[in-house]
């Protein structure tokens, strides 16, 4: 088997990053005018491919078509599929049915929404799987991330001449090019003969990368045994080429080599782990606790540690059973603020009349006391998130050392 015929093979199944949207991870573009929208199913080396479509429109010479009959369907008739379709499209007649057709071919294309008919025939299909040969395709694209989309995997090409690429793969010409999108924005398009190791990668360090791929992979050897996880590197430095697959063994992450040659056939399975993970877009000094409105208010600085004082803001969150999450989101003026920070739950004054009602913390109490993260970090459009579990009610605080400010937090 030729080196670029084992390149476009596993990079279409493996290569996939996804968006929000279910089972629509590429838009397979062939060369009669086809464009599909799903997900590379499975496929043998050297043979045909399985794609199951969620949407696809389909281009037929007319001259193959025996007959094409519709028939009107009201809407509240029609399959959830198709009623989504109409509501997105605006395909209902004034009297809110929809024509869906039988084609026939020779064999019966059914339940479809034709779109031109004559010397082409165009036409939709909703969830349905088509086979065909890696000849046929013109392109696969991939929509990039938007901003707001932590979780993915991400591409990292080495050439044959040193020169690196790394970013989310946006289009696939096979056996011809792969089209990065690198961070800085640029598309860059490299010769698919020329890579000698294609690494796939999470693009959440935060996560793990079974959190962050909705498929996973299942390879299928001559040998009959199968392996089921994700392909992390295909390498063409060495003969014969391999790639690695990352699997799990319980908590454990495992890797194994394969090599291409031994492969009988690829497919993809629905991946139970995956975790999609938004970021939150928040202005310079905007925090949030549990999506409420908050702010950083001043203390007042005791001897030996500080005071909230009794007109000071807080964020009032309600407990429900035992554990509660309190979750923290804030823009950070620099890498410092955004470290320098302590969650501790607050005494108060209770037998001291004079300062009844008062609440405070020791400057040991940030040692001593202060209750750790379950998750911590600050991602890329610069917002933090804490997220730390509280037993008990009280008043807690969220302390910067950086600024000598807290946000106030009471749980009732």
């Amino acid at each position: 088997m030729k080196k670029s015929f084992i390149i476009i093979i596993i990079a279409l199944v493996i290569g996939i990053i996804l968006p929000a949207k279910a089972q629509v991870v590429q838009t397979m573009k062939l060369k009669n005018g086809s464009v599909l929208h799903g997900y590379m199913k499975s496929q043998k080396p050297g043979s045909a491919c399985t794609f199951h479509a969620e949407e696809a429109t389909i281009v037929l010479d007319g001259a193959k078509v025996k007959t094409n009959n519709g028939k009107k369907v009201a809407y509240d008739s029609l399959p959830e599929e198709w009623k989504h379709y109409a509501d997105e499209n605006g395909t209902l007649d004034k009297k809110s049915e929809m024509s869906l057709s039988t084609i026939d071919t020779g064999a019966l294309i059914n339940d479809v929404f034709v779109l031109e008919q004559g010397r082409t025939v165009r036409y939709v299909e909703l969830k349905h799987d088509y086979v065909f040969h890696w000849s046929e395709i013109a392109s696969v694209e991939y929509s990039p991330r938007d901003e707001m989309l932590i979780s993915g995997i991400n591409r990292f090409l080495k050439m044959k001449d040193g020169h690196q690429v790394s970013g989310q793969c946006i289009m696939e010409i096979p056996g011809e090019t792969t089209t990065i999108l690198r961070e800085d924005g640029v598309k860059e398009s490299v010769e698919k003969n020329d890579i000698v190791k294609d690494n796939f990668i999470k693009n959440n360090p935060d996560q793990s990368i079974f959190e962050q791929s909705k498929l996973l992979d299942e390879i299928r050897m001559k040998d009959g045994s199968l392996y089921t996880g994700i392909v992390t590197e295909q390498n063409y430095e060495q003969t014969p080429y391999f790639f690695i697959m990352t699997m799990m063994s319980g908590e454990v992450e495992t890797t194994v080599s394969l090599r291409m040659k031994d492969v009988a056939e690829y497919g993809k399975v629905v991946n139970p782990d995956y975790r999609e993970v938004r970021d939150v877009q928040l202005n310079p000094g905007q925090i949030l606790v549990n999506d409420n409105e908050a702010e950083l208010v001043r203390l007042t600085e005791q001897q030996n540690g500080y005071a909230i004082p009794q007109n000071a803001k807080r964020v009032i969150l309600k407990q429900e059973g035992h554990d509660m999450e309190v979750c923290i989101q804030a823009n950070f003026k620099d890498e410092k603020e955004a470290k320098d920070n302590y969650f501790i739950k607050t005494r108060d004054f209770k037998n001291d009349k004079k300062r009844a009602g008062i609440y405070y913390f020791k400057y040991k109490d940030l040692i001593e006391s202060s209750i750790q993260p379950n998750e911590y970090g600050t991602s890329k459009n610069n917002t933090t998130k804490a997220t730390y579990k509280v037993t008990s009610k009280g008043v807690y605080v969220f302390y910067n050392s950086s600024s000598k400010r807290a946000v106030v937090i009471e749980v009732q």
